[in-house]
């Protein structure tokens, strides 16, 4: 019998009700020859002995090779994971399965006198789909909607000679002009040009200007990044939502995961509906 049939065999019986009895197994006449021969070449081994290493050996090839379905627990038997001989390869595969019961047995008996408990046995998830939650500017974009925004004033006659221009430090564009008044009129100018280049006015923060006698200035500054706040306010969004999603705030970002693509989908929609103090983007997509 294959391993693949061994398998299917144990799942269709997987069901079936068990009985304490201890039964003996009877090896075939082939295995029982093999089984004798392995003894005679590893005389130190005793026959129990080669069956438990057999068994060990064919229980982690199985474990290899069967698939994984999700359950509500799996439970380890504590065997010894010995590796064996090379010489063993070519009994192992017979030896095994026909042996399996009683050494099972035995195991049972052990665990159930000395009152072990058991214990689920390990075993690698594959990680739940999810996506980040950022709030990213693209600085090039920024950059020439600043230059066509100059370029804009310098064709404009009721700017002409006034000195007036826009300076980009970082994500900070300051507003230079005579009087106050034209410094509404660049801001609309520098809006304009920034929505044209796919930048969203969300992530404005207008500073309130500030003036002299003979010259004006502002502060425009373009917000990026989830602060703690803000991750905080995301989080709560999520949580009381509802959805069967789960929120973590990491660094400048806030990671989406949950089972169901429906929902993360859900948990999109939820958080372009919201009202924060930054605009949003979401990436990085894990199926």
């Amino acid at each position: 019998m294959s391993f693949k049939e061994l398998l299917d065999s144990w799942r269709e019986r997987a069901a079936a009700p068990r009985t304490a009895k201890v039964y003996a197994v009877r090896l075939p006449v082939d295995d029982a020859a093999r089984l004798a021969a392995l003894a005679e070449m590893f005389p130190g081994r005793a026959p129990e002995q080669l069956i438990t290493e057999l068994l060990g050996a064919a229980l982690r090839e199985i474990a290899a090779a069967m698939p994984y379905v999700a359950g509500k627990r799996v439970i380890a038997t504590g065997l010894r994971r010995r590796r064996p001989h090379a010489a063993l390869h070519g009994a192992r595969a017979q030896a095994s399965p026909q042996a399996r019961t009683a050494h099972g047995s035995r195991d049972a008996r052990e665990a159930g006198g000395q009152g072990r408990k058991t214990r689920a046995a390990p075993h690698l998830s594959s990680p739940m789909p999810s996506f980040d939650t950022v709030s990213e500017l693209n600085a090039h974009e920024v950059a020439n909607a600043v230059d066509q925004a100059n370029r804009e004033l310098s064709q404009r006659f009721d700017f002409k000679d006034t000195g007036a221009r826009f300076e980009l430090q970082e994500f900070t564009v300051t507003l230079h002009a005579q009087v106050d008044f034209q410094l509404k009129q660049m801001l609309e100018i520098l809006k304009l040009r920034l929505s044209k280049r796919g930048v969203d006015l969300a992530c404005l923060e207008v500073k309130e200007p500030q003036t002299s006698l003979s010259a004006a200035h502002q502060e425009v500054v373009l917000r990026h990044g989830i602060d703690q706040d803000t991750g905080r306010k995301i989080m709560r969004l999520v949580k009381d939502s509802k959805l069967k999603v789960q929120a973590s705030l990491q660094g400048d970002k806030v990671r989406i995961s949950g089972k169901q693509r429906d929902e993360l989908q859900a948990a999109i929609a939820l958080l372009r509906g919201a009202k924060l103090d930054v605009p949003l983007q979401f990436n990085n997509f894990r199926d």
